[in-house]
């Protein structure tokens, strides 16, 4: 991960703690990617959370966390709040992916669109990245 992505980190493990996820983990592999951030959230009800993170690039952001539905069961993209809020989100909204924007000074994330369920998770893909958060 690049150094400047990696300003994006903290504050998205913080949102993630926030959603109630007890397990993270930092580029966990999935198929010939890595996903920034994979959050497990054990109870009240499982949920699994994918999120990218780009400080440019939103296409590419967008085209990773849609294939990170596969495996997660939220996905989001995480980028500096000055480029998150300036996006046109209808892509985002049309793929189901959220975005995050994270303010570098005060570390504090917005949600400026919600992840929508995936609706191609697959099982198997699934578990394995769970079992993999777990260790």
């Amino acid at each position: 991960m690049r150094a400047k992505e990696s300003r994006l980190r903290k504050p998205v493990m913080s949102f993630l703690r926030g959603l109630g996820c007890e397990n993270l983990c930092l580029e966990i592999s999935f198929v010939d990617r890595e996903i920034d951030v994979f959050g497990l959230r054990m109870a009240p009800s499982f949920r699994s959370y994918a999120v990218e993170l780009k400080i440019e690039n939103w296409q590419k952001a967008l085209k990773q966390a849609a294939i990170y539905q596969l495996c997660a069961d939220y996905c989001y993209v995480a980028m500096p709040d000055n480029k998150a809020k300036s996006l046109q989100l209808r892509d985002f909204r049309d793929a189901g992916v959220g975005v995050l924007g994270v303010d570098l000074k005060s570390k504090q994330v917005v949600v400026y669109s919600e992840a929508q369920p995936s609706s191609v998770k697959r099982t198997p893909y699934s578990n394995y990245l769970a079992r993999a958060a777990r260790l």
